[in-house]
């Protein structure tokens, strides 16, 4: 009897310490972010309506060679910037040393951490988590700062969100980090409620920014995506109220431009009710390039994003669509006569005169993956025009590599249009001379086709490879893989230095020749290595049925609660 009796003691007095230790486990941080699959079958929302991706096969699988590849290049940049410029912003590839731009944050650290996880690079990851947890937004490291709200949206906002989101939600560390971004951001906006150019950081008490005289349309549309998921990842909808206000002023103006339907690139934010109403008799400027680009593109992912719970956005790309199809776009003439495409820019001013401009921007070509996105969102009678839209698009920022020494496409160049320009057109040599094709200077002759190139860098854009990988992902056809590789090979052979890859300076040159400007953007990691990346990757790795892209390529999470259907 005591016997047993002791026994029982024993055993309540080991359950005890036993609770104990699985209480501290549980209240304990955990030291590394938990390994969550992207492709983890669990993962994929259980509502398929429209599907956006191709059915893919199970056998499709990924191009290991060509995707090893593309990690050896992300690591070789990698670890140039964590042995150089750990916890700086930038690394310079050429030189070794590193580079302030954003307030000193680290921002390709926080651009990147997705990536890594995307790639599993998970020791990498869990170390890149550690340190950027130990980081204060509170303050600059340099004391003073002017915080830039849109670049530090879509860097360090984006990079938090997706890098929690990616990595299965789970990470509170994370989440808090996003959280804290996401306040300072909150006071990056006038008292009229429109967000500023700049904000001085660390506040002043009773300190607030300036209306923005010249707010462009991309800071006016290019934060819905973060802030909206910012509101459902925290419970908190004060970054969703922001959004909102700012889309009805969207919507707003929509109809009042001398393209109805389009916005013009530069707006007024003095007004005390926000954005003033647009003076017809102004001048006003429609581009798919810098300035408007992303606001464009987040019309179309917001409804994917956040379409169930308001309609405004699909809203405004039925009515944005066919304009930029009918007024902006040309086919430009070339000697395969290919029917490719380019957005144009109008310049406009009240009293009816407008000036049509075949200037193409590499920012552009993002239009072709938002075209691709459209033609699965909404299957109606436009669908197989939108997605032959899409696919002219990208032809023609393909063609834009593939005609230049270096492979590839220079930043800014002008061609000639054709008559008109949605028909196919024959070469005409003597209209391309006159247009100034004969010559680019009296060395270097002009890919033939282009008849100026007014930005001959390369600055590790993404914006081209991005539309391919969409085009691969919606249609399933492997040239665009073939395409890819051709635009990562050039791309490679240029920019590669001893600690990372460089910007260059004149894509007119071959690869070995080109001048390298020292500069590597965060986006370089953050977005153009991971759409490569991707593209040669397993198609059920980041499914387009399951995340939304930002414009800084970091992948969202979509949820049945919210997602947007056609």
């Amino acid at each position: 009897m005591l016997a047993a009796l002791s026994r029982g003691r024993r055993f309540r007095y080991a359950f005890r310490i036993l609770l104990v230790i699985v209480v501290i486990y549980i209240l304990l941080p955990s030291p590394k972010a938990p390994h969550y699959s992207a492709h983890d079958p669990h993962s994929l929302l259980s509502t398929r309506a429209p599907q956006i991706q191709y059915a893919f096969d199970a056998s499709a699988g990924g191009d290991l060679y060509r995707l090893q590849e593309v990690k050896k290049e992300f690591l070789h940049a990698y670890n140039g910037y964590r042995t150089h410029a750990w916890l700086h912003d930038e690394v310079k590839p050429v030189s070794g040393g590193s580079h302030k731009q954003y307030c000193g944050w680290a921002a390709t650290l926080i651009d990147t951490l997705d990536t890594l996880y995307i790639m599993g690079l998970y020791d990498e990851f869990d170390e890149a988590v550690h340190a950027v947890s130990r980081l204060s937004f509170a303050y600059a490291p340099s004391g003073f700062c002017g915080v830039n709200p849109f670049e530090t949206t879509i860097r360090h906002l984006g990079g938090l969100l997706s890098a929690y989101d990616i990595s299965g939600s789970r990470d509170e560390r994370l989440k808090r980090k996003a959280v804290e971004m996401g306040n300072l951001l909150f006071h990056a906006f006038a008292p009229n409620g429109v967000q500023c150019r700049s904000i001085i950081w660390p506040r002043f008490p009773g300190w607030s920014c300036e209306p923005n005289a010249m707010l462009s349309l991309a800071r006016l549309g290019s934060q819905s995506l973060e802030f909206l998921r910012l509101s459902m990842v925290s419970g908190d909808q004060k970054w969703a109220s922001k959004i909102e206000f700012l889309s009805k002023a969207m919507e707003r103006l929509q109809d009042s431009s001398h393209i109805p339907g389009m916005w013009p690139k530069f707006f007024d934010g003095t007004c005390s009710e926000g954005v003033c109403d647009l003076d017809p008799q102004n001048w006003q400027w429609f581009t798919m390039g810098s300035g408007t680009d992303s606001a464009y593109e987040y019309i179309v992912k917001s409804h994917l994003l956040y379409g169930a719970k308001d309609d405004i956005y699909i809203k405004m790309w039925q009515k944005a669509s066919p304009q930029i199809k009918n007024k902006l776009l040309f086919q430009p003439m070339n000697p395969q006569n290919n029917g490719m495409l380019f957005p144009g820019v109008i310049a406009s001013r009240g009293g009816g005169s407008a000036a049509f401009h075949p200037e193409m921007e590499h920012l552009s070509c993002f239009l072709g993956g938002v075209f691709a996105i459209s033609s699965r969102l909404l299957p109606n009678d436009s669908s197989d025009e939108d997605l032959a839209v899409a696919t002219n698009l990208t032809h023609g920022c393909v063609w834009g590599y593939a005609s230049t020494p270096s492979g590839i496409m220079p930043d800014t160049f002008r061609s000639l249009p054709c008559l008109n320009s949605l028909r196919n057109c024959s070469w005409d040599e003597a209209a391309y001379n006159k247009a100034g094709g004969h010559h680019y200077d009296l060395i270097t002759p002009l890919p033939v086709g282009m008849t100026e190139i007014k930005r001959p860098e390369y600055m590790l854009r993404p914006e081209a490879i991005e539309s391919v990988f969409i085009m691969y992902r919606v249609t399933g056809d492997p040239v665009w893989r073939e395409m890819g590789w051709d635009m990562f090979l050039a791309i490679r052979n240029a920019t590669r230095t001893k600690y990372g890859h460089s910007s260059v300076a004149d894509v007119m040159r071959k690869g070995e020749e080109t001048e390298l400007t020292d500069k590597m953007e965060s986006f370089w990691l953050s977005e153009t290595l991971k759409y490569f990346y991707l593209l040669f990757a397993d198609p059920r790795l980041v499914r387009l049925d399951d995340w939304v892209f930002t414009t800084e390529a970091h992948p969202l999470r979509l949820t049945d609660e919210t997602r947007g259907g056609g």
